[in-house]
């Protein structure tokens, strides 16, 4: 089986095809964007909503989700509405 390997007798993912899904693995949004048209620079939003920059990276980069708890912030630091941190989508095209 392609991308799999046995271990003790099962077969599974390989270590590679793991390390692949992580990285394709994502939650789109819009916070650099918005944060960059604010002229507000990672490390400032990271210090406005008390995190590290390295957190607010892997957020805007989609490798963490945007907290739920945080959304409300983000909003208001961003003036913007909830809904605009996320990524548009065409609903008519699912229609």
């Amino acid at each position: 089986m392609a991308g799999s390997s046995l271990v003790g007798g099962v077969v599974g993912p390989s270590s590679t095809s793991i390390s692949q899904y992580r990285r394709n693995t994502m939650y789109p949004n819009r916070l650099k964007i918005l944060r960059s048209k604010n002229n507000i620079s990672q490390r400032r939003f990271a210090a406005l909503t008390d995190q590290a920059a390295t957190g607010i990276n892997k957020q805007e980069n989609g490798h963490r989700r945007i907290p739920s708890n945080r959304i409300q912030e983000y909003s208001r630091i961003l003036n913007c509405r909830p809904v605009d941190l996320y990524v548009d989508l065409d609903y008519e095209q699912f229609l």
